[in-house]
């Protein structure tokens, strides 16, 4: 009975060691599609921005437009929120730092020892739950991360089309430029929201299963 209940525990160990390297496989792959989210996130805020200052020395040096109706306090909070949103992308791309598994050392080191078979897989069974643990810490900084990185990148698109708006009809008075200001701030935030919930609103629309 001894013999029968160890080989039990073995092929549990076993079973349960399988498992896990399933789940770290499905986590490998998650967070290389949020680092590739990160740097897509990045790419495209350094582009506007590079385009927006192109587009800015040029008028500048051809007296194309009035440059200096569209430098305000709109376009100014528009650049910040995207440099924002591209630092925070960039923290999520560097912090990727996961787990893969048991490296080439340790792999020498476990054929050279003299370990026994089930010695092994207990110890690989409390290294995965390690690992996989860490692993989902990164991922929920990943998905924070992203998360905040793509609403303040709305955020940047809606000041920027507001002092584009300001700068295009000129308007004048501190009273309604802060108005307006205000309005963009507020729907930056019901936009920012809107990406933040978005697991919730889903899960209130998604149409029933049955």
């Amino acid at each position: 009975m001894s013999g029968n209940g160890g080989d039990e525990a073995q092929l549990k160990l076993e079973a349960a060691c399988r498992e896990a390297r399933h789940t770290m496989d499905q986590q490998i792959e998650k967070i290389h599609r949020e680092d590739q989210k990160a740097v897509g996130i990045f790419r495209l805020n350094l582009l506007v921005l590079g385009i927006l200052s192109s587009a800015l020395s040029l008028s500048i040096r051809t007296d194309a437009i009035a440059t200096s109706h569209f430098l305000n306090a709109h376009t100014a909070l528009g650049a910040l929120a995207l440099l924002g949103s591209s630092v925070v992308a960039a923290m999520a791309y560097t912090s990727s730092s996961f787990e893969m598994g048991i490296d080439l050392s340790r792999v020498e080191a476990d054929g050279n020892s003299d370990k026994t078979y089930k010695g092994f897989y207990e110890k690989l069974h409390a290294e995965y739950c390690d690992w996989v643990t860490h692993n989902q810490k990164v991922h929920q900084f990943n998905s924070y991360a992203i998360t905040w990185a793509m609403a303040i990148a709305i955020a940047g698109i809606v000041f920027f089309a507001g002092g584009i708006v300001v700068g295009a009809i000129q308007i004048r008075g501190a009273g309604i430029s802060y108005g307006m200001l205000a309005a963009e701030g507020f729907l930056a935030a019901v936009l920012g929201g809107m990406v933040y919930s978005s697991d919730g609103i889903f899960n209130t629309l998604k149409p029933d299963s049955r």
